[in-house]
């Protein structure tokens, strides 16, 4: 089905748990736009760093979709990193699959975590969540990065997208053995102290048309576009 969030300001929490919003069946959240003018969810400074936002983790072995379209994320206080931890986590395991996920146009400000994560346990490129996948015309930030995924599955596309000065990774993407075509393309990347982009493992993976500016000094093994293990790799 699908969730209508009109225009108007959400303020939500939770005080305990993993998550605000648990989905656990196909479902597309839709809302009028990722201004402050929009649909924007509210995340109360009183929800603990150690819950998400949504948490898609389906009961189903194979869920064909989840969508967010349209629709603003943020700590109610912006300026500053409370109040939960990733806004979309994508949690599943070898008898909880997610197909296929969409997250366009909308504006994630993760507070301490990661804007868009996707953790899967199991290691099978048969059973890897969310091939065909797509993420689009978005601004993304958390203390944390913008997307963090491992145990990705095949031809993931992130495009058009904005990553502010706010998060130690831009993109963090490390596949299944055998999951290949991640597109990076035409997005812009501002000084993410861990590296705009990190891959690791990936195969045929095609980073083209970005806009990456240094902005701050690196940490650890940082750098613009780092490529550890990587095959076939375009830049």
């Amino acid at each position: 089905g699908t969730l209508h969030i009109p225009v108007g300001k959400y303020r939500v929490k939770a005080t305990s748990g993993n998550c605000i919003f648990l989905l656990d069946k196909p479902i597309k959240i839709v809302g009028e736009g990722a201004s402050k003018d929009g649909s924007w969810l509210q995340v109360d400074p009183q929800t603990p760093s150690t819950v998400d936002v949504f948490r898609v983790s389906p009961v189903a072995a194979s869920s064909p979709f989840t969508e967010f379209r349209g629709i603003r994320v943020s700590p109610v206080d912006t300026s500053g990193f409370v109040g939960g931890r990733d806004v979309i986590a994508i949690v599943t395991e070898a008898h909880s699959q997610l197909q296929r996920f969409v997250v366009s146009d909308c504006w994630l400000h993760a507070g301490v975590g990661v804007a868009i994560s996707g953790r899967d346990t199991d290691t099978s490129v048969s059973t890897a969540c969310y091939y065909q996948s797509v993420i689009q015309r978005c601004t993304l930030y958390g203390e944390k990065g913008g997307i963090y995924f491992t145990q990705a599955g095949d031809s993931i596309t992130i495009s058009d997208n904005n990553f502010p000065p706010l998060g130690e990774i831009g993109i963090y993407i490390s596949p299944v053995i055998g999951a290949a075509h991640q597109v990076i393309e035409r997005c812009g990347f501002q000084g993410n102290s861990k590296g705009a982009i990190v891959l690791v493992g990936c195969e045929q993976a095609k980073i083209r048309d970005c806009q990456i500016e240094q902005g701050v000094a690196y940490t650890g093994l940082g750098g613009m576009v780092r490529l550890d293990n990587c095959k076939g790799t375009e830049v």
